[in-house]
């Protein structure tokens, strides 16, 4: 059993970080340390792993493909046939490609896949009008991310891998799905409602919000919604019709739960 686990996530509304968090929980890390790599300046980091350490990265779903925000930070991991557990959390939708790309950029990093899995979250789509896996994850999720945990750990405790020169069998195509292009997020600041806190700012991945006016830079806005859903004063708004029309959408095509999904 490894001693030191480190948690990767890119988790701008928190919910890939609570998911990885209970999964360390029910692997029960004697050492470990946290990586939040929705902060800009953390991406600006290169990090190297030994072999008997064990590695989890989170990320979420961005249609089908692991955000494009986190290649380049992938890309400069460093392992030395270090252990992974690779996360993807989607909105109830599908997880698609995400897993096996991120298991692909690991795997020529110096990682060796032993478990994969994939999360269901609240969509970064979702609104009180067009609810898309809202409260996701509860509670039964994060028990089953617990137990997922303790999986992993009989798995260690074992040092038995099934593995194919440090592949582990996932879902997924190679070549991955195209690369969608997001319609622009257009995200006004209400300033009646506006303390000048400077959240937004905080908390956005890209550096889309100014720091000074907490004005929108929709060329660097991923459309996390991370800015609207911590504005203490609900003072940050979508106004874009075609990313209204894509929630009523999901909204009715991903009603049906979806539940966990492990790879071990």
């Amino acid at each position: 059993m490894t001693k030191k686990t480190t948690l990767i996530y890119f988790s701008p509304t928190g919910t890939t970080e609570k998911i990885l968090k209970a999964i360390a929980t029910g692997l029960s890390a004697e050492e470990l340390v946290c990586i939040d790599a929705s902060k800009p300046a953390v991406r600006e980091n290169t990090y190297s792993f030994k072999h008997d350490e064990l590695v989890i990265i989170g990320v979420p779903v961005y249609v089908g493909r692991v955000p494009a925000t986190m290649l380049p930070f992938l890309n400069e991991l460093k392992g030395n046939n270090t252990q992974v557990v690779l996360v993807a959390v989607y909105g109830n939708r599908a997880f698609e490609d995400t897993l096996l790309e991120m298991q692909d950029i690991t795997s020529a990093r110096g990682f060796q896949t032993i478990a994969a899995g994939a999360f269901i979250g609240v969509h970064s789509y979702s609104t009180m009008e067009h609810p898309i896996a809202p409260g996701r994850p509860d509670e039964q999720d994060l028990e089953l991310a617990k137990s997922f945990g303790k999986k992993i750990k009989e798995k260690l405790l074992g040092e038995v891998f099934d593995l194919h020169d440090g592949l582990l069998e996932i879902p997924g195509n190679n070549p991955y799905r195209e690369r969608s292009k997001f319609p622009q997020g257009n995200i006004t600041t209400r300033y009646e409602l506006c303390s000048h806190c400077g959240t937004c700012a905080e908390v956005c991945p890209t550096g889309a919000v100014s720091e000074e006016h907490f004005t929108h830079d929709p060329e660097k806005c991923i459309i996390c919604c991370a800015c609207i859903r911590f504005c203490p004063g609900q003072a940050r708004t979508l106004e874009t019709e075609a990313i209204h029309a894509i929630s009523a959408k999901l909204n009715t095509m991903c009603a049906e739960r979806k539940e966990p999904e492990f790879f071990l």
